[in-house]
């Protein structure tokens, strides 16, 4: 018979029993909750009496669906609870690509390692020639940083192997998040860290204001998050740019731009990184596997960064919105960004 551990992680289509799409995807996250959909009728899930149970916000079961008795299954068949005779169908799916190929196996990463001793959080950077993170404000000892650095360098140049990191690794000819998901694919032990930063290059910023851009994530258990844009940043959505009434907004959104996941979270996000090469879209779905909607995802206005260069300096539009509207669609989500309150400026955070 099916057991958590099978099914923790998964993730599937739900439609009814004609066929038609309820859900493009449904995860059945690791920690209970439900990800991919935001109606309340799917906030958790469950085994009951050998079932699996999809719960509703009060924890009541609003799907059913038979198990196999015995070994992981592709198909589930269930129903609405209550009406017996309206049937459902779960299907397991792999997590919708916007690539027209699957994506290329590449080498494994090799790390210079500096860590003398591990600190709590890590900060994961995709820079070359021209990153700002040797100018971030030195306005911290190394006593008191609570992140490591790990450089992932793409440029054709050589990187400064004194360069100040606690990693440094060379991923040439491949896209942030993908070079990221190798990383951590081949690097296991970093999720051990408990908070991680995945800045782009062109961002300034102090290094006091990563320490405490971690540890408001930390203390207001957000999984994920990003800290807002000043007034000086070149900005593609009007949500994050700072808000001076606060000093944390709740959203459903989080750019793809400089993101902060919690472990749990980036563990349950990591295999989307791969399916895009703009990383277009996935501000939409990252929120809808973490859980949006509640006080676990948040725009931090206490701690700002400024985006020095225009956006999409890199990219073909064209393409990248082709690959953003063909993403969303197939997670069957819209860019519609919401605040759903927060935390008033000069209040403690």
């Amino acid at each position: 018979m099916g057991s958590a551990q099978d099914l923790a992680g998964s993730s599937w289509r739900l439609l009814k029993n004609d066929g038609a799409v309820v859900a493009p995807v449904v995860v059945l996250r690791p920690d209970g909750g439900i990800g991919g959909v935001e109606e309340a009728i799917a906030r958790g899930w469950t085994l009951r009496d050998g079932r699996l149970a999809v719960l509703d916000g009060d924890g009541v079961a609003t799907l059913l669906f038979s198990l196999p008795a015995a070994g992981p299954a592709d198909r589930l068949r269930g129903w609405v609870a209550g009406a017996e005779g309206t049937i459902v169908r779960l299907e397991r799916v792999a997590f919708p690509s916007a690539l027209a190929a699957p994506p290329p196996v590449l080498p494994a990463p090799v790390f210079v390692d500096r860590t003398a001793r591990r600190r709590d959080h890590l900060v994961v950077l995709r820079a070359g020639t021209g990153s700002l993170h040797p100018t971030w404000t030195a306005d911290l000892d190394d006593a008191d940083r609570n992140w490591d650095l790990c450089v992932s360098w793409y440029d054709d140049a050589e990187p400064d192997p004194n360069a100040p990191c606690e990693y440094l690794t060379v991923q040439r000819e491949v896209r942030k998040l993908t070079a990221i998901r190798e990383i951590f694919a081949h690097r296991p032990d970093f999720a051990d860290y408990r908070y991680v930063w995945l800045p782009d290059d062109d961002l300034a910023v102090s290094r006091r204001a990563i320490n405490r851009l971690f540890e408001i994530c930390r203390r207001n258990h957000l999984d994920l998050a990003q800290p807002a844009l000043d007034e000086a940043s070149h900005v593609s959505h009007a949500v994050t740019r700072r808000d001076p009434r606060f000093a944390l907004r709740f959203t459903n959104f989080v750019e793809v731009m400089c993101p902060v996941f919690s472990a749990p979270a980036l563990a349950t996000c990591l295999d989307t990184f791969p399916t895009t090469l703009t990383s277009w879209g996935l501000d939409a779905v990252w929120p809808s596997l973490v859980g949006a909607g509640g006080t676990r995802i948040g725009i931090v206005d206490a701690v700002t960064v400024t985006h020095t260069r225009p956006v999409g300096g890199g990219y073909d539009m064209s393409s990248a919105f082709a690959e953003m509207n063909g993403l969303l669609a197939a997670w069957g989500k819209k860019l519609a960004p919401v605040v759903y309150g927060g935390i008033s400026a000069g209040a403690p955070v």
